[in-house]
């Protein structure tokens, strides 16, 4: 009995994790070019303690979709109290985390890093307020590209040549499970993700996979 009820658990985790492995593809897919490689993908977020929003004068013009905004009147009134009983205190935790941590985000929105935080930022279509922070990245043998998974959209890439190569730099305190983008412009963004999806980064990066 015991067996069997072991054996049906198996079933059931290498289903799952069928159906995930083919989500992922059915993600990737669409935005791939011919005989292009993928070398490694995870999902990750922007550290939270990087700008929350991206400023107003980079904004790009987001039309309004047919069936509506996916957040509410309500919502804005919301994050404009968020963001004003928030702000200071980000701030100044900004400050004083970015001791032991490092900075999370270096050389202004200009730069290579604020170019791709960027591109989480102003988010998929459907995103209305510009605070977006999470993102499908794909590693392939030509670019990054920078996905999201709910919507399935393409929200940016990166040519690989504008990350720095190499096992990214650590500190004795930082949580581990924040990962520095290090660029050739000198600027860099940190991104949070789980310890698996941690691990494939650096290798990435390092050039390990």
């Amino acid at each position: 009995m015991n067996e069997a009820r072991a054996e049906r658990l198996r079933a059931t985790i290498a289903a799952r994790v069928a159906r995930q492995e083919q989500a992922v593809r059915d993600l990737i897919s669409p935005w791939l070019q011919p005989q292009e490689r993928v070398r490694g993908s995870m999902d990750v977020q922007v550290d939270w303690l990087t700008p929350l929003r991206a400023p107003r004068r980079l904004r790009a013009t987001k039309p309004v979709p047919p069936d509506g905004w996916d957040a509410s009147a309500f919502d804005r009134v919301l994050r404009i109290v968020h963001h004003a009983l928030l702000g200071w205190f980000l701030g100044l935790r900004r400050v004083v985390w970015s001791y032991p941590h490092g900075r999370p985000f270096t050389g202004g929105w200009s730069s290579q890093a604020g170019l791709f935080l960027l591109m989480v930022r102003t988010g998929p279509s459907r995103h209305r307020y510009y605070e977006n922070d999470d993102a499908f990245l794909v590693f392939t043998d030509r670019r990054l590209l920078v996905l999201h998974r709910e919507s399935g959209e393409r929200l940016g890439e990166l040519a690989l040549h504008h990350l720095v190569v190499g096992e990214p730099k650590e500190r004795e305190f930082r949580q581990a499970e924040r990962v520095d983008l290090s660029f050739t412009d000198g600027s860099l963004l940190a991104l949070t993700m789980g310890s698996s999806e941690t691990k494939e980064l650096r290798d990435l990066l390092a050039g390990r996979a």
